[in-house]
């Protein structure tokens, strides 16, 4: 899923606290839970993070989301996944939570995954292992046969400290980000026939 109406979204939010958003700094907390990304970029340009505030910033930035996104895959995604379900067991391991993830991606494309763990349903989100974790325990497959496929640093860290081998995707940002992963392939479409094979 793109990051770029996410990015959008999360300026504008912060804008109502007079804080400048890059995108690159953003990019970087990709996987990241929602409340954690308002509290730490609030930490940082020193204002409040009580519960209230945090939930304030959250509500405007999903507002924003819900009337100005136009969701859509990365390329290659909605093939790729089926073809992955035929051989192995799919998990889905995201920050987004419950409500919006099965309002943008749709009922038809989440139906491909044994195990979902959203941001909501965890307490401790990415670069913590426990999404991860979580995911492997709902799925009863041993950490160390999972693989996790990553495009951001913090996912790439949660992975490593679940005890998975990851594979990092430049979706979004290139390989001198994700030199943390196991193996790094250009484009999602890589990731089916080095799949495959190893299946």
């Amino acid at each position: 899923m793109t990051m770029e109406d996410n990015y959008n979204a999360w300026k504008s939010a912060f804008e109502t606290r007079n804080i400048v958003l890059e995108r690159m700094e953003y990019f970087l907390l990709e996987g990241c839970n929602t409340r954690e990304v308002a509290r730490q970029f609030c930490a940082k340009a020193g204002i409040e993070t009580s519960p209230d505030a945090i939930e304030a910033i959250v509500r405007h930035k999903e507002a924003h989301y819900a009337s100005h996104a136009s969701f859509s895959f990365y390329d290659g995604v909605e093939s790729l996944i089926p073809e992955l379900r035929r051989s192995y067991t799919l998990g889905l391991v995201t920050g987004a939570g419950c409500q919006r993830l099965e309002r943008t991606a749709g009922a038809a494309f989440l139906s491909n995954f044994a195990v979902i763990v959203t941001g909501d349903k965890v307490t401790r989100g990415k670069p913590d292992p426990d999404p991860y974790l979580q995911a492997a325990r709902e799925a009863n497959v041993a950490a160390e046969r999972c693989i996790v496929i990553e495009n951001a640093p913090l996912g790439i860290e949660a992975a490593h400290r679940a005890g998975m081998f990851c594979i990092a995707v430049e979706s979004t940002l290139p390989a001198e980000y994700l030199a943390g992963a196991d193996m790094i392939v250009r484009t999602i479409g890589d990731v089916g026939p080095l799949l495959c094979e190893e299946g």
